[in-house]
């Protein structure tokens, strides 16, 4: 089992990825901003499939899913990711930057992972 935290940030609030590795499965918790929560939460068995719950009012299923099959793609192990992100007064144009900052945050996890 390898546990290991990667950190993002915009606009000088954390976003942090927090990576379980263990012998057969994945699991990230991704939150931050003004209000670190669940809002998302997706799983990628075995056999590709990808189930996710979505808790009213959130829209962090965009970045739980695209992490939980970007990294069962990566390892073909099963995965499960968490994600809550919240910033207070966004604008669309600001969530494209949040996801770019999880999108390079996610790349290094990858990266890590791959080095295990």
């Amino acid at each position: 089992m390898k546990t290991f935290a990667c950190n993002g940030e915009w606009r000088g609030r954390r976003i942090t990825a927090s990576v379980l590795v263990l012998d057969q499965g994945i699991r990230v918790d991704l939150y931050g901003g003004d209000l670190p929560h669940i809002g998302a939460v997706s799983a990628v068995s075995c056999d590709k499939r990808l189930e996710t719950i979505l808790f009213p009012g959130h829209r962090e299923a965009v970045l739980s899913e695209s992490w939980a099959t970007s990294l069962n793609r990566q390892t073909g192990m099963p995965v499960a990711v968490t994600a809550g992100i919240h910033y207070d007064g966004v604008t669309r144009e600001d969530i494209e930057e949040i996801v770019k900052v999880t999108e390079e945050m996610r790349r290094q996890v990858m990266e890590k992972i791959s080095l295990l």
